[in-house]
């Protein structure tokens, strides 16, 4: 593990990454943590339906939902509250983007290793651990400035950013990943990820002259 423990815990919970995001004037998702089902509602209609939720603590696209109403919504806000641990009993709400790509791009000490595209057909998420699958895409796909932006404020690590695209060019960053997985990323762009990142220990733990 590259990246440190305090940038761990910033990117362990997606209201912390949104703070994060929002502190640093990075194109993030409007969203809510509600800690009960009328906050819940509350939010969402604030928002707008439809609503993307799913947990402030989690990964590999699990638990993750499309909600289009409140019923719906109430319905898996109890669900949530019933049955999640203590640590991860909060209701993740995020207004709906319309994008038309899904990008995952992989960051190492503030440069972009390369842009993988997510598909996956017939669900709006697009994760791969979910059954999602890659392609690889040109840098050209971000803007300089986002480019530029990640530069400057990513911490130090290995990141995994995922940026939403709307078809008249808004982008999003969605999440970012502190404990992003890169097996479908090396496969379609063909980047070894696990050598760079040898490459950056080494440099690390040479002797300064």
């Amino acid at each position: 593990v590259i990246n440190p423990p305090e940038n761990l815990y910033t990117f362990g919970r997606k209201s912390r990454t949104d703070l994060w995001l929002a502190n640093r004037g990075l194109p993030n998702i409007e969203a809510y943590l509600a800690i009960s089902t009328d906050a819940a509602l509350s939010a969402a209609g604030k928002l707008g339906y439809p609503v993307v939720v799913k947990p402030d603590i989690g990964g590999f696209g699990r638990r993750v939902h499309l909600v289009e109403n409140s019923v719906q919504l109430l319905q898996l806000a109890e669900t949530i509250m019933d049955l999640a641990t203590p640590y991860n009993r909060f209701i993740y709400i995020q207004k709906f983007i319309d994008f038309a790509h899904d990008l995952r791009l992989v960051v190492l000490n503030g440069r972009i290793l390369a842009i993988m595209e997510r598909f996956k057909n017939g669900s709006f998420s697009k994760n791969i651990s979910q059954g999602g699958y890659g392609n690889l895409v040109s840098m050209s796909m971000v803007p300089a400035n986002l480019v530029k932006q990640l530069k400057e404020h990513l911490p130090f690590g290995l990141y995994g950013v995922d940026v939403l695209l709307s078809s008249n060019g808004v982008i999003h960053i969605c999440e970012i990943n502190a404990n992003c997985q890169f097996k479908e990323f090396e496969k379609v762009t063909g980047v070894n990820v696990g050598e760079r990142l040898v490459d950056e220990l080494e440099k690390l733990m040479s002797p300064k002259c």
